[in-house]
């Protein structure tokens, strides 16, 4: 009957062998279940209780259509649920001492697969083996070798009596809806992430009646949804995973960091990644399962070890919490993720000690300061550098020079160099703020955890959200600009002005035919629009608003987006109202008001550049460290 679901058991199957031969269309990806997997398999049969699980255990769905033509003629051509049924056939064929002629048959399109020469340990894989006769021949020895510890009869019972699969005939449709189905299955279905799987192995059943383990469960459960929520939280997200989206389940990454930094041998690391996708489940799985000599544990002791496994995921969730908490270490490391300088696993592993330097040797954070020192380290390393790769110095020379910081050569250096000027300011606030406050008195604790918590962090959810670019600041190819014969007097006339290129500029003004207009982007030289001095931080949406408009416009359409709520670095706030040149009070008091904030003249670059050197070498090198002692 087309498009009917029920259940069919193994045996089944095995018993109507002429009614259920197999057909592998060539579509289908080859047969590629790693050892763990396969085992992963066995374990989860052979440990199939009636008395707990249920009546019997559900393989995933097996997607049929019945062939009606060519070598597929009267065959059940396979869809979906290849790799479960071929490992099965494979486990059957060993428990039937290989006498296959008691099994259901499988064949395949492509007829490069010989069953003959994959039966049998006794073959060696050979190095003319075709792909999928080596996955065949090398799981087939992993059922031999995990049968020498176990016993044949009861997983025999289970695989024959109690396993069943999901089994779905689609009916007679076209291969063209076949194979549309293929791929709908395979590449548009949602299936369980990694996450939900590991939730599984924290949750598995328990006998009815046993009110300790169900109360333990269900505080794990409660606590899992939890960190979930906590993970989900945007800005918590963002500073942890980078550019990365939200995951379905974001708890996941927390589940990936453990894996990463668990101190396994090569031999254990690379079996597990060997299975892909799921690699962090079969991680868990292997860590809850398992005892160190790698022997099976008893149901009770998983459930045991599960709670220990629990209790260092908490761990390590605390761990980011305290990040989190921390506005100096969360701007330091949310900056790292944000260019990608630094994995999350390394900075894990730097925070526990475990971390090597390039000799190999351990770098030490035996407290919240060296572990600072080394956040520091690594911020220098990744916007502070020549063309070897070495930290540059003196400082302010080098942000003026155009081989380390242009627009249109290394816009990843200028992104990174402008991001890490945001993020030392913020710090040297904070770190002001401290100071200012040594001494105040604090009658309790919650006033003083609320003063820590109103320290200034960068919002890298806003980072991450939106679309960022390096914005000009005098803009390239600038428009004309009418402006009054008043205007244009007071331009050439005031004393107290400085243009990069000033005799030119009057030149230019003079020789125009037309008097009222002018070019005020030519206080900035060409050459000198894709440098550093010139550029900042903008989200794409101001940016797209402001396009080729002068300063003076640029500087309304910031400060209006300001007072909507959006998003706006400090230093870029900074560079548009001017505010690192007021203190310039000398040369300033000199312009006309009404040119004051018209151009983004040489003192504004200067103060500019002058500040970020100044910011960078306070926060970042240890001459500012000892000069803020």
């Amino acid at each position: 009957m087309g498009n009917n679901i029920e259940l069919k058991s193994i045996k089944e199957l095995c018993d109507k062998k002429e009614e259920y031969p197999f057909y592998i269309p060539s579509y289908q990806r080859g047969y590629r279940w790693t050892k763990l997997e396969v085992e992963k398999l066995l374990d989860d049969i052979n440990e199939f209780d009636k008395n707990i699980d249920g009546d019997f255990y559900c393989l995933q769905p097996l997607v049929v259509k019945k062939g009606t033509e060519g070598n597929s003629k009267d065959k059940w051509r396979v869809i979906d649920g290849q790799q479960r049924l071929t490992t099965i056939y494979l486990i059957l064929c060993f428990l039937l001492n290989d006498n296959n002629s008691e099994l259901y048959s499988i064949d395949y399109e492509r007829g490069d697969v010989i069953w003959n020469d994959i039966i049998g340990i006794s073959k060696e894989n050979n190095d003319d083996d075709n792909i999928e006769t080596f996955y065949l021949k090398s799981n087939y020895k992993v059922i031999n070798d995990w049968f020498i510890n176990h016993n044949d009869n009861k997983i025999s019972t289970n695989i024959l009596e109690n396993t069943k699969f999901i089994w779905y005939d689609i009916g007679s449709v076209s291969k063209e809806i076949e194979y549309l189905m293929f791929r709908n299955l395979n590449s548009g279905k949602i299936p369980l992430t990694n996450a939900e799987l590991v939730k599984a192995l924290f949750l598995k059943n328990t006998k009815g009646g046993d009110t300790e383990k169900e109360l333990s469960q269900n505080i794990i459960a409660e606590e899992y949804d939890q960190i979930e929520r906590k993970m989900r939280e945007p800005e918590f997200w963002y500073f942890l995973a980078g550019n990365e989206p939200r995951r379905t389940s974001c708890i996941e990454l927390l589940f990936d960091l453990m894996f990463e930094t668990d101190g396994m041998d090569d031999s254990k690391r690379k079996e597990i990644e060997a299975v892909g996708k799921n690699k962090t489940f079969f991680y868990f799985d292997w860590c809850i399962s398992y005892d160190k000599e790698t022997n099976r544990l008893s149901a009770d002791k998983q459930f045991e070890k599960a709670k220990e496994i629990w209790e260092n995921v908490q761990e390590y969730f605390h761990t980011l919490e305290g990040w989190f908490a921390d506005a100096e270490v969360y701007n330091l490391i949310g900056y790292l993720r944000a260019v990608n300088h630094q994995s999350l696993s390394d900075i894990y592993k730097l925070h526990k000690s475990l971390l090597c330097d390039d000799s190999g040797n351990p770098i030490q954070c035996e407290n919240k300061q060296e572990f600072i020192s080394q956040l520091k380290q690594f911020c220098k390393e990744a916007c502070l550098v020549d063309d070897n790769g070495d930290v540059f110095d003196p400082i302010e020379d080098n942000l003026k020079n155009p081989q380390y910081f242009h627009y249109e050569n290394r816009k990843w250096a200028v992104n990174r160099i402008l991001l890490m000027h945001n993020i030392a300011a913020l710090n040297l606030q904070n770190a002001q703020t401290d100071k200012d406050n040594q001494g105040e008195s604090h009658s309790d604790k919650k006033a003083r955890k609320d003063k820590m918590v109103t320290k200034s962090k960068f919002s890298f959810a806003s980072y991450h959200l939106c679309k960022w670019h390096v914005e000009h600041i005098s803009p390239n190819n600038a428009q004309k600009k009418q402006y009054d014969e008043n205007f244009i007097k007071v331009i050439l006339n005031n004393p107290g002005i400085s243009l990069e290129d000033d005799d030119k500029f009057k030149e230019k003004l003079v020789k125009d035919d037309d008097k009222k207009k002018l070019d005020p982007y030519i206080a900035v030289r060409y050459k000198s629009i894709m440098t550093l001095p010139n550029l900042t931080l903008l989200t794409e949406h101001i940016n797209t608003q402001i396009g080729n408009k002068s300063f003076e416009e640029k500087q309304g359409v910031v400060l209006k987006d300001i007072a909507d709520g959006y998003f706006v670095p400090n230093c870029t706030l900074m560079v548009f109202t001017k505010g690192y040149t007021l203190s310039s009070q000398e040369k300033n008091d000199k312009l006309d008001p009404s040119i004051k904030h018209v151009f983004w003249n040489a003192e504004d670059r200067g103060a500019y550049i002058k500040n970020m050197s100044e910011t960078l070498i306070g926060y970042l090198t240890e001459k500012g460290d000892k000069t803020n002692e």
